[in-house]
This record gives C-alpha cells, sequence and structure tokens, in this order.
C-alpha cells in the first residue's frame, strides 16, 4: 500500500471523500436524535430513512449513465458543492419541527448522492494504476470503516454541545473541504474504453447485465449478501436482547467487535488480493460470511455471539472490497458508472424491503428463526460465487459485454 503515497489524484480524492463521509455519518445520526427527541416517534424516524433510500432506488440507473457521458471528477466536485448548499434550510429556525422540509432536504441530498456514488466508482479507477486496483480498495475500505466508527462518537458529542446546528455546519464545512480536495485532482489516468462503443443510456446498463451470464452472476451474489444483511440488522439487537438475554452493554461491546473486526481487516485485503488475486479472496470472504452467520445464528449465549461476528466483520470486508475490485477490472471504465448504478439501485431496492421483511419473518419464524434465515441468503450467495468457473469470471466479461452491447446497439 505504500505505493499509494505516490500517486497524489488517489490521495487526494480519498482523503476528501473519507472526510464528507463522516461529515454525512455526523449529520444523519445528529437528526436521527433531534427527530425522535422532538416526536418520540419511531415513525418519525422511519421517514428520515425512507427520505434517505428512496432516491437512491429511483436515480441510480439514471446516475449511472450519467456518470459515462460527462467528465466524473467534475460530477464528483459539483456534488459536494451541491450537498453543501442543500444543508442551507437545516440552519433555519427549529427544522425538526417541520418534518416535510427536513425530508425533502434529506431526499434532495440522497439524490445527489446518487449521481455522486456512481460517478466516485468509476473515478477511482483513473486515479491509480490497474495492479494497484485492490489496495486503493482496500485503503477505500478501511476509510469507510473509520468513518463508521468516528461518525457516531463525533456525532452524539457535537450534538449534545451546539444541537443540530453545529453538526450541520460541520458536515457543510466537509462537503466543501472534500471539493476544494477534489478540484486538486491532477494527472489522472484516461479512462479505458475497451473495444466498444460507449452507450451510456439506462437501458444500456440494464442490457449489458441482463446479457452477461458473469455480471449477472456477480449481481445474484451481492443482492443475495444484501438480503442477509437487511434480515441481519433490524432482528440483531432484540436477538441479543431478548433471546440471548444480554445487557446494554454487552450488546454495545459487540457492535464495537463487529466494526473493529471489519476496520482490521480491510487493509489487510489489500495484500491478501495481490497474493492470491481478488476471486480467491472474493469466494474465501463469501464462505467465511456465511460461517460466521451461522455461529451467530446458533449462539447459545453472548459471548459465543461475540466471537460470531469477528467471523462476520472480516470476511465480509474480504467479500466486499474483493466484489468492487473485480468489477473494476472486469468493465472498462467507460461503463463502470452505469454497472455500478444497476448495483446501487438493487442495493437501494432491498434496503428499501428491509423495512418489510423482518417484520413479516419475525411473525413467522421468531428472532432467531429470522436470523437463521439471514444464512439461508447468505448462503445462496456463497453457492453462485464458488460455482463460478474461472472462464466465467472477469476475464470473460469483456468478451460477454462486447456482444451485449453490440446487441442491444443492433435493437436499436
Amino acid at each position: 500500500m505504500r505505493a499509494l503515497r505516490h500517486e497524489p489524484a488517489f490521495v487526494l480524492l480519498c482523503a476528501g471523500q473519507a472526510l464528507s463521509t463522516i461529515g454525512s455519518g455526523v449529520l444523519f445520526l445528529a437528526i436521527l436524535l433531534a427527530v425522535y427527541d422532538r416526536t418520540g416517534s419511531g415513525v418519525a424516524t422511519s421517514l428520515v430513512f425512507l427520505a434517505e433510500t428512496a432516491p437512491l432506488a429511483l436515480l441510480s440507473l439514471w446516475a449511472g449513465a450519467l456518470a459515462d457521458r460527462v467528465d466524473r471528477r467534475r460530477l464528483v466536485l459539483g456534488a459536494d458543492v451541491v450537498r453543501a448548499a442543500l444543508l442551507l434550510p437545516l440552519l433555519l429556525p427549529d427544522p425538526v419541527g417541520h418534518l416535510g422540509l427536513l425530508c425533502a432536504v434529506l431526499a434532495a441530498q440522497a439524490s445527489v448522492d446518487a449521481v455522486f456514488r456512481p460517478a466516485f466508482a468509476g473515478l477511482l479507477p483513473q486515479t491509480v494504476p490497474r495492479d494497484l486496483l485492490p489496495s486503493a480498495n482496500a485503503v477505500w475500505a478501511t476509510a469507510g470503516g473509520l468513518a463508521g466508527v468516528v461518525a457516531p462518537l463525533l456525532g452524539g458529542a457535537l450534538y449534545a454541545v451546539g444541537g443540530l446546528r453545529l453538526v450541520v455546519l460541520v458536515d457543510m464545512s466537509s462537503f466543501l473541504v472534500a471539493a476544494v480536495l477534489v478540484a486538486l485532482v491532477r494527472n489522472m489516468r484516461p479512462p479505458k474504453t475497451g473495444d466498444i462503443p460507449a452507450q451510456p443510456t439506462t437501458r444500456s446498463a440494464v442490457a449489458i447485465v441482463r446479457s452477461t451470464p458473469a455480471l449477472r452472476r456477480f449481481f445474484l451474489a451481492a443482492t443475495a449478501f444484501a438480503v442477509a444483511n437487511a434480515v441481519l440488522f433490524p432482528v440483531l439487537v432484540p436477538f441479543l436482547r431478548g433471546t440471548l438475554q444480554a445487557s446494554a452493554a454487552e450488546v454495545g461491546l459487540l457492535f464495537a467487535v463487529l466494526s473493529a473486526a471489519g476496520l482490521l481487516t480491510a487493509p489487510v485485503s489489500g495484500p491478501l488480493m495481490q497474493r492470491f488475486g481478488p476471486r480467491v479472496v472474493y469466494r474465501a470472504g463469501a464462505a467465511g460470511t456465511t460461517v460466521g452467520l451461522l455461529l451467530l445464528g446458533l449462539s447459545p449465549d453472548i459471548d459465543t455471539a461475540t466471537i460470531a461476528v469477528v467471523f462476520i466483520g472480516m470476511p465480509s470486508v474480504c467479500f466486499g472490497v474483493a466484489q468492487t475490485t473485480l468489477l473494476q477490472q472486469a468493465v472498462p471504465d467507460s461503463q463502470l458508472g452505469r454497472i455500478f448504478g444497476v448495483l446501487a439501485t438493487l442495493m437501494a431496492l432491498v434496503k428499501l424491503v428491509a423495512a418489510v421483511l423482518p417484520l413479516a419473518l419475525l411473525s413467522l419464524l421468531g428472532t432467531r428463526g429470522t436470523l437463521l434465515s439471514a444464512v439461508v441468503a447468505c448462503a445462496l450467495g456463497t453457492v453462485v460465487v464458488i460455482r463460478e468457473r474461472p472462464e466465467q469470471g472477469t476475464a470473460a466479461v469483456a468478451q460477454q459485454r462486447r456482444r451485449a452491447v453490440r446487441h442491444a446497439i443492433a435493437r436499436r
């Protein structure tokens, strides 16, 4: 990873976006606290979650096509500036008292975020040589893990000291600093376009995925693991507190261990991929996550559950980093925005379903049964990953993708 220090474009891009990610996490927690303190309503906080998620499901496909049409650096820069400006209404007196306005601001933020995500995913490979992509993705995963740890602590402290207004100012500042750092990015590598004509439309994105078996398997596995995650977290606290009779301190320790496991593993995932290859790490991460989740579902006590989450946090990070790396290596830069737009759409739809699915499963299966249903989803994703033959992997994606796009063009 030391070689990345000599890639100034990557350092500036990663530092700026890590800072804005922390700012966004700080604000989201503060908004949830402010809404609940003001309303005392779980329905109100659910509306906040909906405002954050729905635009991603609705706009990510279009945003992916946009990211393949325009300069991605300028798109990321513009997204940071616009997200800072959109926070201005939250500086008005008592924004929480106007829940509709608050949700509108969050929905607008999420809409811009839908544009940002595929643009950033497509921009990252232009900042490093191809052979450093595994290390670059590992560093970015580490930054995301740090943000996940720092943001809740900082958000709670800032909200306690200065209320929502102070947190909004901090988040605005993080976006503006990120924009300045992106503006300083220079000498990026030209995108690799492959030998097919670019068709930056949502239709071409769906056509590529539907007509390319290797990509379909990637997305099927990603969806299965997202479903498992969506089922797991809403029932995890009831499982720990109700079924295992864990104390609040023990639950907090378990979540800290889960975050720490992922955070400590992210820097290692890059060297692992350099040594064994992304595909081996991808398969091992899928299998390891399934085993850890099964161990958690069968845990008789909180001590066993705490050990189990280590075996969830470590391989799941490796799986995610390897998955991103494989997609970036398989798909030409001119197509990355659309492919990651499709992935973001699927993940957002899964999050929306997650608001309902655990409720239905809990009434049918109980807490432990619902948790074990997440194991089933994870296991199905693992089967898809492990059964994929080498010739069906990234080396075959380019050829299959060329045929898919030519077919989509011919149909026009």
